[in-house]
């Protein structure tokens, strides 16, 4: 006698449930769901949390970059340093990344 002939005669997957799932077919109580959801229109816009956060982030950059590069001096002060700096980070992170070349176009 098999080891699951001792536990009832009971297999751990159910051939016939297993060929419903294999062809793609819903399980019992989901025929009344729809699979997959409809596009949206092209006048019609969703406005997501990722979407909002990307506005919310570019407008903060814009602003702060903005100030920066607004009352530039000969000699810079705290703030127009930080802002060169930033600025001189990207630009090495570009150059390292892209070549010298295609650094200074990017």
């Amino acid at each position: 006698m098999t080891s699951t002939e001792e536990a009832g005669g009971e297999h751990a997957e159910d051939p016939q449930k297993g060929e419903a799932h294999k062809e793609g077919e819903a399980a019992d109580g989901d025929h009344d769901e729809e699979a997959h959801s409809k596009p949206l229109d092209l006048t019609q816009f969703a406005v997501t949390n990722t979407l909002l956060s990307s506005w919310f982030t570019t407008i903060v950059l814009i602003l702060f970059f903005g100030l920066g590069a607004w009352k530039k001096n000969l000699i810079p002060g705290r703030f127009q340093s930080l802002i060169e700096g930033l600025i001189e980070a990207a630009l090495s992170f570009c150059n390292s990344v892209l070549g010298p070349e295609m650094g200074r176009k990017a």
